[in-house]
């Protein structure tokens, strides 16, 4: 039976490239876990799931955040990848994963 996707709270989610390419192999192909047990890809209930939770956070927030960076802050800010997952691990190699002061 496949595991239920559970909602995680955002500040709960630490983000790694490490999760950002074992999600993008669990999601696509069939993969085999840490027990060495095959497990199919993510089902398409499951990312519909996952995409409906996104979106229902997403439309809380406004359109337009205006924000003051106190230094020695830094702000890094992309655009619309449009998919382009390796786009992303790009701009996270050369930029590192964000920090307290490196967002």
């Amino acid at each position: 039976e496949r595991e239920k996707l559970k909602e995680v709270k955002s500040s709960e989610f630490k983000p790694t490239l490490s999760w950002l390419a074992g999600f993008m192999d669990k999601t696509s192909k069939e993969y085999i876990d840490g027990t060495g047990e095959k497990k199919a890809p993510m089902a398409v209930e499951d990312l519909t799931a996952l995409l409906d939770q996104a979106k229902a956070s997403l439309k809380q927030l406004p359109n337009v955040v205006r924000v003051e960076l106190k230094s020695p802050v830094k702000l890094t800010v992309v655009g619309d990848l449009h998919g382009q997952v390796k786009d992303l691990l790009f701009i996270l190699k050369k930029h590192g994963l964000p920090t307290k002061d490196k967002w």
